[in-house]
C-alpha cells in the first residue's frame, strides 16, 4: 500500500466506524422511543375510550330517569317510586365514581340538574300523598297543586336536562374532534 492509499483509509474508517455507530445509536434510540409512544398510545386511547363512553352512559342515564319521573307524574305506583330511587342513587353513584372523567363544571351541572330532577320527583310525590288525604288544608292542597303542574311543566320544556345534555354532547364532539 501507497502513503495515499494509507492516508485515505485513515480518513474512511474513522468516518464508516462512525457512520456504523451512529446507525445502531439511531437503531437503539428509535425502537425505545417508538415502544414508549405505543405505549402512550395505547394507554391514552383506552382513557379516551373510556371518557366517550361515560359521557354514553351519563346521557342515557339522564334520558332514563327523565323519562321514569315524567311517566311517574302520571302513572305511579310503589314499585315505580322505589326504581326511581333507585335509578337516582345508582346515576349519582355513577358520576361521582367516574369523576376522573368527567370535567368539574360539568359535574357541577350534574349535581343542580340532579337536584332539580329530584324536586320535580318529590312534588309529584307530594301531589299523590295529598290526592289521598282528604285531612289536609286546602291551601297545602293547592300548594302541592301548584308545585305538580309547575314540575310538569319543567319537566316538559326539559328545563333541568337542556343545558347539560347540551354540555356533554359539546365536550364529547371536542374529544372526538368533530366540533364545528
Amino acid at each position: 500500500m501507497t502513503e495515499n492509499e494509507i492516508k485515505i483509509l485513515s480518513f474512511i474508517i474513522p468516518g464508516l466506524v462512525a457512520i456504523i455507530g451512529n446507525y445502531i445509536f439511531y437503531l437503539l434510540i428509535k425502537n425505545r422511543v417508538d415502544k414508549q409512544i405505543e405505549n402512550y398510545k395505547i394507554s391514552y386511547s383506552g382513557v379516551f375510550k373510556e371518557k366517550i363512553e361515560i359521557h354514553k352512559n351519563l346521557l342515557k342515564m339522564i334520558f332514563n330517569l327523565k323519562r321514569d319521573v315524567q311517566q311517574y307524574q302520571y302513572f305511579d305506583n310503589d314499585e315505580s317510586f322505589n326504581k326511581i330511587r333507585t335509578d337516582f342513587n345508582n346515576y349519582i353513584e355513577y358520576y361521582l365514581v367516574n369523576q376522573p372523567f368527567i370535567k368539574e363544571e360539568i359535574i357541577k351541572e350534574l349535581k343542580q340538574m340532579t337536584s332539580e330532577l329530584q324536586e320535580c320527583f318529590e312534588a309529584f310525590s307530594l301531589y299523590k300523598v295529598s290526592q289521598n288525604n282528604p285531612g289536609l288544608s286546602k291551601e297545602a292542597y293547592n300548594e302541592n297543586t301548584k308545585k305538580y303542574i309547575d314540575a310538569g311543566n319543567k319537566i316538559k320544556r326539559n328545563e333541568p336536562f337542556k343545558y347539560i345534555e347540551e354540555k356533554i354532547l359539546k365536550e364529547m364532539k371536542a374529544d372526538l374532534k368533530i366540533e364545528k
